[in-house]
């Protein structure tokens, strides 16, 4: 009885030590070309992008669809990875600023932008000449001062 005892509590052990890798070691918890606005998750449909932009839109396996954009100072996208502020303006090399829309069926709509608030940084690579961020958790602000939490990776096509 008791080998049995703790042969169960060696495996009970071993898959709660084991923990799933779900974010693609992006830290947000999330996935390749995926975003979170609020509590609804989206998963890209397509990207796109010119001009020091990256372009995303997906919807949330339902009702709603929704349109992530990641754009960078001077039109240009970086060359080196690295950290960067996350404002509401990119003015500098190391500055990109965000913006989400949603819409759904009804006809409801709403979009947010990032701001500086908080000193916020998106985590950029680049390999291969294409740019990947990932952005942590971040406030966004909507007309009427509504906001709302983002989250998200984007992959440049």
């Amino acid at each position: 009885m008791r080998k049995i005892l703790l042969s169960a509590a060696a495996v009970t052990m071993l898959f709660t030590a084991c923990k799933k890798k779900d974010d693609n070691g992006t830290g947000n918890g999330l996935g390749k070309n995926q975003w979170k606005v609020g509590s609804t998750t989206y998963n890209s449909l397509g990207v796109s992008g010119a001009m020091g932009l990256i372009v995303a839109s997906g919807t949330n396996g339902g009702t709603e669809l929704s349109t992530f954009t990641v754009g960078f100072a001077n039109n240009a996208y970086p060359t080196s990875g690295g950290q960067f502020n996350i404002v509401d303006v990119a003015n500098d090399p190391n500055e990109l600023s965000v913006n989400v829309g949603t819409s759904n069926t009804g006809g409801n709509s709403q979009a947010w932008g990032s701001s500086a608030s908080g000193n916020p940084q998106a985590t950029v690579t680049v390999d291969g000449g294409k740019v990947t961020v990932s952005i942590p958790q971040i406030t966004v602000t909507g007309a009427s001062s509504s906001s709302t939490t983002f989250s998200g990776n984007v992959t440049q096509n």
